[in-house]
């Protein structure tokens, strides 16, 4: 029998992430802020959780996939937060995408009570979620990395160890920038063919399949 994973943030990229972890065998318990989207997992064969306290209560290993940092905090230390319910050896996989700092920081601070955390952050989109073929950065100490393996494998199918907590964030920081600064090159160079004279469309069908 599998372990029960906790779930937090049943979004556009959780809910996909939760299906894969329930097709992949692992029960799953669920918890959003949005009472329908809870519903949701139970039909998909999940457990409904009330609160992010029993969630924390029920499973050794957790994963957060929220909007920002403050959601983590309020998930965590806020009322009726995991924080309570946490017990020395349990590990929170956060893939939201936060600073590296915070996520360092967020981990001493839950150290004293032995709690480990993994930064996890995923790139692939809605498709890859629902697809279970996410790419996965993780920074955290390896043997936990390595115990939450399966559970990552279930969701993704390039799983990346990227060393220290933040390392897995500090990727993404990159990969983001990248992706940005190339968005930004594509509107130049077709916006450059449109004033010659080109069609738009055409330009992106071509550029694609050309060498250079």
């Amino acid at each position: 029998m599998k372990e029960l994973v906790g779930f937090i943030g049943l979004g556009n990229m959780g809910m996909g992430m939760a299906g894969n972890l329930l097709k992949a065998g692992f029960p799953v318990i669920g918890f959003d802020v949005r009472k329908e989207t809870i519903d949701q997992i139970r039909g998909l064969g999940g457990q409904r959780a009330e609160s992010p306290f029993e969630v924390a209560k029920k499973a050794r290993a957790s994963i957060l996939v929220v909007l920002n940092f403050d959601q983590i905090e309020e998930v965590v230390f806020g009322k009726d937060g995991m924080k309570e319910g946490l017990r020395a050896g349990d590990t929170l996989i956060v893939s939201s995408t936060i600073a590296p700092l915070q996520i360092r920081n967020f981990g001493q601070r839950l150290e004293p009570s032995g709690v480990q955390v993994l930064d996890a952050p995923i790139s692939g989109g809605k498709e890859g979620a629902e697809a279970g073929t996410l790419s996965i950065m993780v920074g955290g100490q390896k043997e936990n990395y390595e115990r939450c393996l399966p559970i990552l494998q279930a969701m993704g199918r390039n799983i990346y160890y990227l060393g220290a907590l933040g390392n897995g964030l500090s990727l993404k920081v990159v990969n983001n920038l990248l992706v940005a600064v190339n968005n930004l090159a594509v509107a130049e160079a077709v916006s450059l063919g449109a004033q010659a004279g080109l069609d738009p469309k055409l330009i992106l069908e071509v550029i694609p399949k050309s060498a250079g």
